[in-house]
């Protein structure tokens, strides 16, 4: 596929309507059948400002020109040289509908046309309720965290010798123990990080990924294949799946078995997270780097299949955490917090308060920052809002974002903090 600023569409020749006398003695001829309709406009993704609009046009057509309208204005005009091309149309309203319009030309003769109806998105509630639980005593680290639903929440970290793992039921945490097994011995370990796709399907990691299949545990052997501690974890399934962390390492699990993947540094890899870019159909994921108050290269490594590069970034300010729901929009958090617009510069945005160490959100219009000193910033695709009474010396490590909720997990005095935030119902 290609990609324009604006769009175009196709369309069928026009069938020859035949037409023939009838009269008593002769039997009527069958009418030709209406053309079909061969241009189509179809959403291909929307965001806060920006909406991705797909025009697809058999190869075998000719009259290949197009002219998009938007809102009976002409936005553009384009020859389509492929089946499918997507156009987007930036610089809109937050939250408006906007009237679509392709025409397929042939020459000055029009052949026929598509519309399509749609709207950017609108800005959410800043209004949520909220619930703090304690977990553990003063040996406790909470690392990571992931809402499955409101019944299935996971945080995993370090609970003295017998616990690594807690599951929120939608009232109550119950305790985990997740083994390790090796050379007959079994125990348990500080986990981490989590990820999870269902109930049935979790993954978890220390040096080595751990996954729930609904009915056991299974620990994989990654030794020689992953040098270091699982940071993060992310994927579009258990067969497309991504573990980054400490001394660079990264690897891939393709459902079958775990791969290495050359990550081109020795720094620690933070956070990684990616998108299928719903308008052209590509895999990207992002991962930041380097320990803060250390000499390890500051950078956003972009991991396409098993290729890896970095995207510009300013190696003055620590990168922790990334997220995006669509490649044209990224935003990064660390020693400060920031956005970039498809492959503009990026931009600092105010969120203040502490050290950045994680982002994670919903979609552009529901974004969660968390970080040290119990900072808790939401975006609703306008504004941004701090909840000053979260405030306290909580240092939130990480944050996670449902349907319908968002959790977050921290410590303080060397007890375990989670910090839900739910929407009225």
């Amino acid at each position: 596929m290609t990609t324009a600023r604006l769009s175009l569409a196709f369309v069928l020749p026009l069938a020859l309507l035949a037409f023939a006398n009838s009269c008593k003695d002769q039997p009527p001829t069958t009418p030709t059948p209406e053309p079909q309709r061969a241009i189509a406009l179809s959403l291909a993704d929307s965001s806060l400002r920006e909406i991705w609009l797909r025009l697809s046009l058999p190869d075998s057509l000719a009259g290949r020109t197009v002219k998009l309208f938007r809102n009976d204005a002409l936005l553009c005009q384009i020859t389509l040289a492929r089946r499918d091309t997507v156009v987007m149309d930036s610089g809109l309203a937050l939250g408006a509908s906007y009237a679509y319009r392709a025409i397929r030309y042939d020459g000055a003769r029009a052949l026929d046309s598509a519309n399509l109806a749609t709207a950017t998105m609108p800005a959410t509630s800043h209004a949520f309720a909220w619930r703090i639980d304690t977990l553990g005593t003063t040996a406790t680290r909470l690392n990571d965290v992931c809402v499955i639903n409101d019944t299935c929440i996971w945080v995993v970290g370090y609970f003295g010798d017998q616990y690594n793992a807690a599951r929120f039921d939608g009232h109550q945490w119950q305790y985990k123990r997740i083994e390790w097994t090796y050379q007959g011995q079994t125990g348990i370990s500080e986990l981490k990080s989590i990820f999870a796709f269902s109930q049935n399907d979790i993954w978890v990691g220390d040096s080595a990924p751990y996954h729930w299949d609904g009915v056991q545990w299974t620990v994989f052997n990654v030794t020689g294949l992953f040098d270091g501690y699982i940071q993060k974890f992310w994927g579009t399934s258990s067969r497309d799946l991504y573990a980054v962390g400490t001394n660079g390492a990264i690897m891939h699990y393709n459902g079958l078995a775990w791969r290495r993947v050359e990550s081109g540094t020795t720094a620690t890899i933070n956070d990684v997270w990616g998108s299928i870019d719903r308008a052209l159909g590509d895999m990207l994921a992002l991962a930041p780097t380097g320990r803060t108050l250390t000499q390890e290269p500051r950078q956003i490594l972009r991991i396409k299949g098993l290729l890896v590069d970095s995207i510009a970034w300013t190696p003055n300010f620590w990168v922790q955490s990334v997220w995006f729901r669509n490649p044209y929009l990224l935003w990064a958090g660390g020693g400060g917090f920031w956005h970039r617009r498809l492959s503009g510069a990026w931009q600092a945005l105010p969120v203040t308060g502490g050290y950045v160490e994680s982002v994670r959100g919903r979609a552009e219009n529901d974004i969660f920052v968390v970080g040290h000193f119990g900072i808790v910033w939401h975006f609703n695709g306008e504004t941004w809002q701090r909840y000053s009474e979260l405030t306290s010396s909580i240092r939130y490590k990480s944050v996670a974002v449902g349907d319908r909720r968002m959790c977050a997990v921290g410590v303080q005095n060397g007890r375990g903090y989670v910090l839900q935030m739910f929407r009225a119902q």
